[in-house]
């Protein structure tokens, strides 16, 4: 990746949820390991948002003023943006409609298309279920499978913010 920061950001995730699935191992059926679950939920969903957003923000303040890093600041970086696919979308093409127009293309030319977007809707809702009080369904593995699969969006997204 060419952001070193999200990239570094997404390998920490990483290993904290490879402990977190050691720990799992152990007493998968237990009601601590539900609750672990939904603690991975929560990491690797704000891990997605906070990389997306601060991918974009960190190239808009290279070579920007004071005044224009704090507005990149505000209105992007320190916003609250689930990492929908359709922010995604909207986020690139207020900055370059290029950038947007290839982002979809590398997703589209994925072989796993259906599935990489069905895992970062699938994070996004059971995050905001989640959030709202209902009971979640997911497991573990799914939400390491959804993580897994959002990550590779991230790299398009990564890819096409220059």
């Amino acid at each position: 990746m060419k952001n070193r920061d999200a990239y570094v950001q997404l390998c920490d995730c990483w290993q904290e949820i490879n402990e977190i699935k050691k720990i799992i191992e152990r007493n998968p059926t237990s009601f601590e390991s539900n609750l672990i679950t939904r603690y991975a939920l929560i990491k690797v969903c704000g891990t997605i948002e906070r990389v997306y957003k601060n991918i974009i923000s960190d190239y808009a303040c290279i070579s920007a003023c004071d005044r224009t890093k704090n507005y990149i600041d505000r209105e992007i970086r320190n916003t609250s943006k689930n990492p929908q696919i359709d922010n995604m979308y909207a986020l690139l093409e207020r900055f370059d409609s290029q950038w947007n127009k290839n982002f979809k293309k590398a997703i589209n030319r994925d072989q796993n298309k259906d599935r990489i977007l069905y895992s970062i809707k699938s994070l996004n809702a059971l995050r905001n279920d989640f959030a709202h009080g209902k009971n979640i369904q997911a497991s573990f593995n799914d939400v390491l499978s959804y993580y897994r699969d959002s990550c590779k969006i991230i790299y398009f997204f990564d890819k096409v913010v220059s």
